[in-house]
């Protein structure tokens, strides 16, 4: 009887952690760059699949090296960059080992550009892809739409 009742303790305490975290770091994390007045910028989209795989994980999104805003399962963000190089990326820990990974990328802003991204669930934790339009039109229709701004 004991033995039941241990495992049906963890189980429930295993269930509510799932619950309570799959509920932690979404929205912004900190500011982003300021748009300069009068110059050139572009947009950019970042989506977060919807996936059972690392659904408990709260993903990061970092730009140029800086945690920018927390992403869950099912969900994107938009915001607006300067012209330029910059760098894009997810933070998620996990993995085959317990360590904080992230995946990054380098990008450029074109005055009046879109550029859209894909973050997925991958062995090392998560990934980072650049995509289409059309494939990121298709993925944000059953994706929930998180502002950027605080």
């Amino acid at each position: 009887m004991r033995k039941n009742t241990a495992k049906q303790l963890f189980a429930f305490v295993l269930g509510l952690t799932m619950l309570l975290s799959a509920g932690c770091a979404s929205g912004p994390l900190a500011k982003l760059p300021t748009i300069a007045t009068n110059k050139p910028s572009g947009e950019v989209t970042v989506i977060r699949i919807s996936s059972i795989v690392g659904v408990t994980n709260s993903y990061k999104i970092t730009l140029n090296g800086n945690e920018v805003f927390g992403i869950r399962s099912g969900q994107y963000t938009k915001f607006k960059l300067n012209e330029g190089e910059h760098y894009i990326g997810v933070k998620c820990f996990g993995g085959w080992t317990p360590t904080w990974k992230e995946d990054s990328l380098k990008f450029n802003v074109t005055p009046n550009s879109n550029s859209y991204f894909l973050i997925s669930p991958d062995l090392s934790c998560a990934s980072i892809k650049a995509t289409t339009e059309a494939e990121a039109q298709e993925k944000m229709k059953d994706s929930k739409y998180v502002s950027m701004e605080q």
